[in-house]
């Protein structure tokens, strides 16, 4: 499951859409979308934004444009909107202590191996006499951000209004 949490903290402009690029071979399920339920008696409108179904390679959000609804259901100065969805093939990345006593590391081993089987990209790094945590695991991070730049789009900005 994707989810993102897309906040406008400094933007005095609104966002009406939100694009998620995929792979051509994947298929997503279960889009959805939530959003700020504003008091009685606004003038805004609260129409849950549409979304395309995942078609051409992409998964897109929107609402009506500016021109055509000034009180459309946009994402203005200070909300909060959450847009998710489920895909078949997301890339995997694990990075495990071999002398884990919380999790077995064979349960890398299996998780990385169902993965495979159903056709996502996947990689074990086994960290030699690690435990569960490590005193250097915080510089691991820096290894799921490019294995993650690698097989994943670049960050999606949300367009402007």
């Amino acid at each position: 499951r994707y989810e993102y949490a897309i906040q406008n903290l400094t933007s005095h402009r609104s966002a009406g859409s939100f694009t998620v690029d995929l792979r051509s071979d994947t298929t997503v399920s279960n889009i959805g979308f939530h959003d700020v339920d504003y008091h009685s008696g606004s003038p805004l409108d609260t129409t849950d934004w549409a979304d395309n179904g995942g078609a051409g390679n992409a998964v897109v959000w929107s609402t009506e444009t500016f021109a055509d609804n000034e009180n459309a259901n946009a994402l203005r100065w200070g909300t909060l909107y959450n847009f998710r969805f489920d895909a078949d093939t997301p890339p995997v990345l694990i990075i495990h202590g071999d002398d884990d006593d919380v999790v077995s590391f064979q349960q890398s081993e299996w998780y990385i191996e169902a993965a495979e089987k159903h056709g996502a990209t996947a990689k074990l790094i086994r960290k030699r006499g690690k435990g569960h945590g490590w005193a250097t695991i915080l510089w691991d991070i820096r290894k799921f951000a490019n294995w993650f730049d690698e097989h994943l789009e670049p960050p999606v900005q949300p367009s402007g209004r």
